[in-house]
């Protein structure tokens, strides 16, 4: 617990084969942050388990390749952990620069609660192959009723995969978030959001408490969440009010 004075809690930025394994960073900037910058540099293979990253400023954690050449972020698994509470910003932010490269992050079990603005945002030019299983994500958008999400997908954004989470008010958190889920309009591909729980939440979007642009990009599938009205196999799903 360094107070907000402090860079992050945990910074990595060239590792293979790490664990983080029962930790709690509390009242930091970030919690913890992963930035390779350099040309050719991976964090790679990691497991971060049971940990907490609370109360910080900007990011619980945020994920932030470099543009430099081949500056990669690949494989790594959060299970049964917490990013939580930020004071001014995003529970967990994956940015990728245009050249750089993060592919195939698992976060299974995870609790996104009570951030200032969104729980989880994945801005545009993409990570891909990120899934998120059976996480709850409650409360977000704490510093502004209504005006940001459980998680936010720019356009562009590519084989992201949502299942199994609980996606609005539960626990002690409130319902301030805008929508379950936000996909801005635009080239998105391979965006499954199935078998979640969305609501309640502040917003009924396209779909329930899901709201999705319209998507040029192909292999979508929005289905079998809570609340949706569902017409089968290949049908279009309609949207539902609160």
């Amino acid at each position: 617990s360094n107070g907000t004075a402090s860079t992050c809690g945990i910074e990595i930025v060239q590792s293979g084969h790490f664990e983080i394994i029962g930790c709690n960073l509390t009242k930091c900037t970030v919690g913890l942050l992963i930035d390779p910058a350099a040309a050719s540099t991976y964090v790679s293979y990691g497991f971060v388990e049971h940990s907490m990253f609370d109360s910080c400023v900007t990011y619980g954690m945020n994920i932030t390749p470099s543009a430099n050449a081949d500056a990669q972020v690949r494989s790594l698994n959060f299970i049964d952990s917490w990013f939580s509470g930020t004071t001014a910003g995003v529970g967990i932010q994956i940015t990728t620069a245009s050249s750089a490269v993060v592919n195939d992050l698992n976060f299974v079990g995870c609790r996104v609660l009570n951030n200032n603005t969104h729980g989880v945002t994945l801005p545009a030019v993409g990570p891909t192959n990120v899934t998120f299983m059976d996480c709850r994500m409650a409360g977000n958008s704490a510093g502004s009723s209504g005006s940001n999400d459980a998680i936010n997908i720019t356009a562009g954004v590519s084989g992201i995969t949502i299942s199994y989470c609980k996606l609005g008010q539960c626990g002690t958190a409130t319902n301030t978030q805008r929508y379950a889920v936000n996909v801005a309009a635009g080239a998105s591909s391979d965006i499954k959001i199935t078998n979640c729980d969305c609501q309640p939440n502040v917003t009924v979007g396209t779909n329930g408490y899901v709201n999705i642009g319209a998507l040029t990009g192909g292999g979508n599938i929005i289905r079998d969440n809570q609340p949706c009205v569902y017409a089968g196999d290949g049908s279009a799903t309609t949207a539902a009010s609160s």
